[in-house]
């Protein structure tokens, strides 16, 4: 699956920061190999799913897991490790003879408490799903409690021999928040994860791309050929300075083979009333970012005129031999700022005339803030969501404050 720095997003965070990692801002492409893909990896979880009454909330938490090997996997080699606090943990371990086929996927019923007394058919008429005793791993914990909503998360698909295979977090490293149960907030909704955490090497964390989701169990998108991984809509550095000449965004490609941005996109839809209402920015000039690289596009509208990559690495305080115009596409934009500060945006990144064939990293949902003082929004997750059915190459969406454009 996919990768990136460990800047990070921590896994995936919606981080807010001023610090640019140096493999990001190095002179010249730097192109990274990904790292070595799991045998199985964690790609949604349930842990908040409603009931089919108000006494048995949570009767059909799953996870799914995929087989990214070449041959059959049976799960009776497995086993789940949940971390409900950062101190206590619980093993499930997957006893029963089931297998996964090559490239396949399998959800694997977390039958707590609540569930007891519930059926495969019960299952399936929750979903919409059409699962036999064969292609659903019912996991039956009896008086088990099963996935927890409040609280950092962590679970573990490991060997029997205790290898660990992958891990996946939720509620975890949640950037200014006062709640503890961001990412399964809402009753009847997936987490979604990819593999794994950019650029690092050998790591086993699941990427997390989307919170409080339409659960999709059994089916997992293509992932799409290019990510926006990063936006900076608000760069001004002070409650005096109200210049927005700096403003980003961060593609990576991730695919095997470079990728040429003329024929590509964006679509920046201004007013959420109103999906009519966009402005198109054509790259049209070709630049390519190499295979698992990066490209900041700087978004230069008419406040950025006369400015020169050098002034954008003195905006970020960082020497101007760390950006080079292979590190950077200057695209125009007609308006004094390209993305506005104030209520609901969605930067929508699609190939010329048409969305990207490849499915989807679409970002829409819970807003989020983009503060003065050269703040980006990081790694779409969270608040940021992925919708996994109807989404474009790469698309994000943020609310936020202090603007001073157009709303």
């Amino acid at each position: 699956m996919y990768r990136r720095i460990s800047k990070v997003f921590l896994i995936l965070v919606l981080a807010v920061s001023l610090m640019f990692p140096a493999d990001i801002w190095s002179s010249g492409q730097k192109a990274y190999a990904a790292s070595a893909l799991p045998a199985l990896t964690v790609t949604e979880i349930v842990a908040n799913s409603s009931g089919d009454s108000g006494s048995d909330t949570d009767s059909y938490e799953y996870v799914e897991l995929r087989n990214n090997t070449s041959g059959a996997i049976d799960l009776s080699g497995y086993k789940l490790v949940f971390w409900y606090t950062p101190a206590a943990s619980v093993t499930w371990d997957l006893t029963a003879g089931q297998t996964i086929p090559a490239g396949g996927v399998r959800v694997v019923w977390i039958k707590n408490t609540y569930a007891q007394g519930k059926t495969l058919a019960d299952f399936n008429a929750h979903y919409g799903t059409s699962f036999t005793s064969s292609t659903l791993y019912t996991l039956d914990l009896g008086s088990g409690g099963g996935l927890g909503n409040t609280g950092i998360k962590k679970l573990i698909v490991q060997t029997d021999s205790g290898t660990d295979i992958c891990i996946a977090k939720y509620n975890d490293q949640i950037y200014n928040s006062t709640t503890t149960n961001e990412d399964a907030l809402s009753e009847n909704t997936a987490i979604v994860y990819e593999f794994p955490q950019y650029l690092v090497e050998g790591s086993i964390t699941m990427r997390k791309v989307a919170a409080n989701q339409r659960p999709t169990p059994g089916t997992v998108p293509t992932a799409p050929a290019l990510w926006i991984t990063e936006l900076l809509p608000n760069p001004s550095i002070s409650s005096t300075d109200l210049n927005d000449a700096y403003e980003y965004v961060e593609l990576y490609n991730n695919t095997a083979s470079a990728i040429d941005l003329a024929g590509y996109m964006f679509r920046y839809y201004w007013d959420p009333a109103d999906p009519a209402r966009y402005d198109n920015w054509d790259m049209t000039a070709s630049k390519s970012i190499p295979a698992y690289g990066t490209m900041i596009v700087w978004l230069k509208g008419t406040q950025a005129s006369g400015k020169t990559l050098a002034d954008f690495a003195a905006h970020y305080n960082l020497p101007s031999t760390y950006l080079t115009p292979s590190l950077v596409y200057e695209l125009n934009v007609t308006t004094p700022q390209s993305m506005g500060n104030e209520g609901k945006k969605t930067v929508e990144l699609r190939t010329d005339g048409e969305p990207s064939s490849a499915q989807p990293h679409t970002t829409t949902g819970r807003p989020m803030t983009a503060r003065r003082g050269s703040t980006s929004i990081r790694r779409i997750r969270a608040s940021l969501t992925a919708t996994r059915s109807t989404a474009r190459s790469g698309c994000a969406s943020w609310q936020g404050v202090n603007t001073r454009h157009r709303a």
